[in-house]
């Protein structure tokens, strides 16, 4: 009997409990799923952030550094040289966003366009002046965690640090869109980005991501230049960084977006 009115007294509070518990309770079990799918995206490499410092061969200081934030599949790139500029890399909507934050506007550029342009310059081989660096690119060696891309004209060498397979996509979909952009932009003072594609398909394939990477370039007409690039990897975000990006999606919400031409000029007024 004490049982029966034990069960029933105890059902009559779970039924009685005030709506403000419940709704605690509720809130909670939603914080711990956030926290717990949070913690999922940053365990599945989704979410991470990489320093790089880049130094001339045989120089201690660097002479670039930036920082890449990856986030829900788009990399937020700055360089700490020139923090007024932000590269934003959506590589899975073939969007690339330029944005100089001193001047409050941006602009926009089509990944697609790029790689057809490199596609269409691949096919023309025959008649190309670079089919021997596109076919230099080809040359591949692999020793354990370090790949080297080609021998004679531009050559990278990269030590890799094992990852996920997602972390290595996101990053060598953010290193794809670099190469082409910079080769596009600034021809004159990037080499052809065949070498580096082809150094980004093996960290695909091999599930890693860069820690060091050399790059020397031996064109005849320019001296030979040999870059070292040190990444320096975090496998979560800070809040920091988390406000960073926040403050990104703003800046492509609200800066104007200009054609290229108009937003490579450096004359037009600041601001809006």
């Amino acid at each position: 009997m004490h049982d029966v009115k034990n069960r029933t007294l105890l059902s009559t509070m779970r039924s009685t409990r005030p709506a403000s518990h419940i709704l605690a309770v509720s809130c909670m079990k939603l914080l711990l799923c956030a926290a717990l799918a949070n913690c999922q995206a940053q365990d599945n490499g989704s979410s991470f952030r990489i320093e790089t410092d880049v130094m001339l061969t045989g120089q201690a200081q660097p002479i670039q550094q930036s920082v890449t934030l990856f986030h829900n599949a788009v990399a937020y790139d700055f360089s700490r040289d020139n923090p007024h500029s932000v590269i934003v890399i959506e590589a899975a909507h073939n969007r690339i966003a330029l944005m100089d934050s001193q001047r409050q506007v941006q602009t926009r550029v089509n990944l697609q366009e790029l790689k057809q342009f490199i596609d269409q310059a691949q096919q023309r081989i025959p008649e190309s002046s670079l089919a021997p660096a596109i076919a230099d690119s080809q040359q591949v060696s692999v020793n354990g965690s370090i790949v080297t891309v080609g021998r004679q004209f531009v050559c990278y060498q990269a030590t890799l640090q094992s990852s996920t397979s997602s972390a290595a996509d996101l990053y060598a979909d953010f290193a794809d869109a670099s190469a082409l952009l910079n080769a596009w932009r600034a021809p004159d003072r990037n080499p052809p980005p065949f070498a580096r594609l082809q150094l980004n398909q093996l960290i695909r394939e091999h599930r890693g991501v860069p820690i060091e990477l050399t790059r020397t370039t031996k064109f005849s007409s320019k001296p030979h230049e040999e870059l070292k690039s040190r990444l320096h990897i975090n496998w979560r975000l800070s809040t920091e960084d988390g406000k960073q990006i926040e403050a990104f999606r703003q800046m492509l919400e609200q800066y104007p977006t200009l054609e290229l031409a108009q937003f490579t000029n450096s004359n037009l007024p600041t601001k809006r």
